[in-house]
């Protein structure tokens, strides 16, 4: 009777680990949901299925959007949904995040005199996403924050050069220069 109890607890013990660890991913919002794939030679339709299943939301687009033909060969490794929908459909389409859904549309085009950098920032120590980060162009005064999950969006108007610099209490100040 004693391993009985024991067995059960132990499996009780168990399930509340995983769903609190579950709880935690899902109160992120989609974009942000940290998932593992691996895809063999998975159409674009059976990758958005898999990634709604892994990260617990849902997909909304116009079937159109979707090339039902090609297939994908890849695998992603903690990756956030957004960094992987970004390798997957490049430049070709956007999304936004609304509730616990992504709706996929198509990539707004950027006005011909501006240029858009984003990304997430890194610590190089411990690969953590730093959040709050300042990113600038000192010339234009052009500036973004990183979010609370280290990912930010800076719009610039096209010219000649830029200087990029990033500031952050607790790090190095960093200045990149870019010219045509």
């Amino acid at each position: 009777m004693g391993k009985i109890v024991y067995r059960i607890t132990i499996l009780i013990g168990v399930f509340f680990i995983v769903s609190s660890a579950v709880q935690a991913q899902v109160s992120l919002p989609p974009l942000e949901r940290t998932i593992t794939l691996d895809l063999s030679g998975s159409t674009i339709k059976e990758v958005l299925v898999k990634i709604e299943h892994e990260a617990a939301f849902s997909f909304a687009y116009r079937s159109s959007l979707i090339d039902k033909t090609s297939r994908l060969t890849r695998s992603y490794v903690n990756k956030t949904v957004r960094e992987i929908l970004d390798d997957i459909f490049q430049t070709e389409l956007g999304y936004k995040q609304k509730g616990n859904y992504v709706i996929l549309r198509t990539r707004s085009k950027l006005n011909q005199r501006e240029i858009s950098i984003e990304g997430y920032f890194i610590d190089a120590q411990t690969k953590d996403k730093v959040p709050f980060v300042s990113i600038f162009d000192s010339v234009s005064l052009s500036s973004a924050v990183s979010d609370e999950y280290g990912y930010y969006l800076l719009k610039l108007n096209k010219k000649d050069s830029f200087n990029i610099s990033t500031r952050k209490n607790g790090y190095l100040n960093k200045s990149i220069s870019l010219s045509k």
